[in-house]
Protein backbone atom coordinates (compact mmCIF):
# COMPACT_ATOMS: atom_id res chain seq x y z
CA UNK A 1 0.00 0.00 0.00
CA UNK A 2 2.82 2.36 -0.78
CA UNK A 3 0.50 4.60 -2.81
CA UNK A 4 -2.35 4.71 -0.27
CA UNK A 5 -4.15 8.03 -0.02
CA UNK A 6 -5.29 7.34 3.55
CA UNK A 7 -3.51 6.31 6.76
CA UNK A 8 -2.43 2.67 6.83
CA UNK A 9 -5.03 1.71 9.45
CA UNK A 10 -7.64 2.45 6.76
CA UNK A 11 -6.26 0.38 3.92
CA UNK A 12 -7.76 -0.95 0.73
CA UNK A 13 -7.99 -4.52 -0.51
CA UNK A 14 -8.32 -5.50 -4.17
CA UNK A 15 -11.75 -7.00 -4.86
CA UNK A 16 -11.68 -7.29 -8.64
CA UNK A 17 -9.42 -6.37 -11.52
CA UNK A 18 -10.40 -6.12 -15.21
CA UNK A 19 -8.11 -5.43 -18.17
CA UNK A 20 -9.81 -3.43 -20.91
CA UNK A 21 -9.09 -3.90 -24.65
CA UNK A 22 -7.15 -0.60 -24.66
CA UNK A 23 -4.72 -1.99 -22.06
CA UNK A 24 -6.06 0.02 -19.13
CA UNK A 25 -6.75 -1.92 -15.96
CA UNK A 26 -9.75 -1.11 -13.77
CA UNK A 27 -9.26 -2.20 -10.16
CA UNK A 28 -11.99 -2.16 -7.49
CA UNK A 29 -10.76 -1.77 -3.92
CA UNK A 30 -12.73 -2.42 -0.72
CA UNK A 31 -11.96 -0.08 2.17
CA UNK A 32 -10.76 -1.94 5.26
CA UNK A 33 -10.56 -0.83 8.89
CA UNK A 34 -8.45 -2.93 11.26
CA UNK A 35 -8.81 -5.86 8.86
CA UNK A 36 -12.60 -5.53 8.50
CA UNK A 37 -14.43 -4.35 5.37
CA UNK A 38 -16.20 -1.00 5.72
CA UNK A 39 -19.83 -1.35 4.60
CA UNK A 40 -20.81 0.46 1.39
CA UNK A 41 -17.34 1.78 0.58
CA UNK A 42 -15.18 1.01 -2.42
CA UNK A 43 -13.13 2.86 -4.97
CA UNK A 44 -12.25 2.07 -8.57
CA UNK A 45 -8.88 3.09 -9.96
CA UNK A 46 -7.74 3.15 -13.57
CA UNK A 47 -4.17 1.96 -14.06
CA UNK A 48 -2.13 2.57 -17.20
CA UNK A 49 1.53 2.12 -18.00
CA UNK A 50 2.00 5.67 -16.62
CA UNK A 51 0.56 4.66 -13.23
CA UNK A 52 -2.75 5.17 -11.45
CA UNK A 53 -5.00 7.71 -13.14
CA UNK A 54 -8.66 8.17 -12.37
CA UNK A 55 -9.93 7.17 -8.94
CA UNK A 56 -13.59 7.39 -7.97
CA UNK A 57 -15.92 5.88 -5.41
CA UNK A 58 -17.01 6.14 -1.79
CA UNK A 59 -14.74 6.01 1.22
CA UNK A 60 -15.20 6.75 4.90
CA UNK A 61 -12.95 9.22 6.66
CA UNK A 62 -12.08 9.64 10.34
CA UNK A 63 -13.44 6.20 11.21
CA UNK A 64 -11.58 6.30 14.54
CA UNK A 65 -13.89 9.05 15.77
CA UNK A 66 -17.01 6.97 14.97
CA UNK A 67 -15.98 3.41 15.84
CA UNK A 68 -15.36 2.58 19.48
CA UNK A 69 -14.65 -1.12 18.98
CA UNK A 70 -14.35 -3.62 16.15
CA UNK A 71 -15.43 -6.52 18.38
CA UNK A 72 -18.71 -8.13 17.31
CA UNK A 73 -21.77 -7.26 19.39
CA UNK A 74 -23.63 -10.47 18.40
CA UNK A 75 -22.59 -13.97 17.36
CA UNK A 76 -22.82 -15.02 13.69
CA UNK A 77 -25.89 -17.23 14.14
CA UNK A 78 -27.64 -14.47 16.07
CA UNK A 79 -26.85 -11.97 13.30
CA UNK A 80 -28.41 -14.26 10.68
CA UNK A 81 -31.46 -14.76 12.90
CA UNK A 82 -31.86 -10.99 13.37
CA UNK A 83 -31.60 -10.44 9.61
CA UNK A 84 -34.22 -13.11 8.87
CA UNK A 85 -36.59 -11.70 11.50
CA UNK A 86 -36.18 -8.21 10.06
CA UNK A 87 -36.81 -9.50 6.54
CA UNK A 88 -39.96 -11.28 7.72
CA UNK A 89 -41.20 -8.09 9.39
CA UNK A 90 -40.60 -6.13 6.19
CA UNK A 91 -42.43 -8.77 4.11
CA UNK A 92 -45.44 -9.82 6.22
CA UNK A 93 -47.15 -11.58 3.31
CA UNK A 94 -44.45 -14.29 3.31
CA UNK A 95 -45.03 -17.42 5.36
CA UNK A 96 -42.33 -19.43 7.13
CA UNK A 97 -42.51 -21.93 4.27
CA UNK A 98 -41.62 -19.11 1.85
CA UNK A 99 -38.48 -18.28 3.82
CA UNK A 100 -36.26 -21.17 2.85
CA UNK A 101 -32.64 -20.12 3.26
CA UNK A 102 -29.46 -21.57 1.82
CA UNK A 103 -25.80 -20.89 2.42
CA UNK A 104 -26.43 -18.76 5.50
CA UNK A 105 -23.35 -16.79 6.43
CA UNK A 106 -22.47 -13.60 8.21
CA UNK A 107 -19.46 -11.34 7.76
CA UNK A 108 -18.24 -8.92 10.38
CA UNK A 109 -18.10 -5.42 8.88
CA UNK A 110 -17.72 -1.84 10.02
CA UNK A 111 -20.93 0.07 9.35
CA UNK A 112 -21.07 3.81 9.89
Amino acid sequence: QARSIVPTQNGFQVVKSVTLPNGKVKVRYQQMYHGLPVFNTSVVATQTEKGIGQVYGMLAQQIDSDVVSTSPQVEQKQAVSIALTHYQQQNPSLTSADLVTENERAQLMVRL
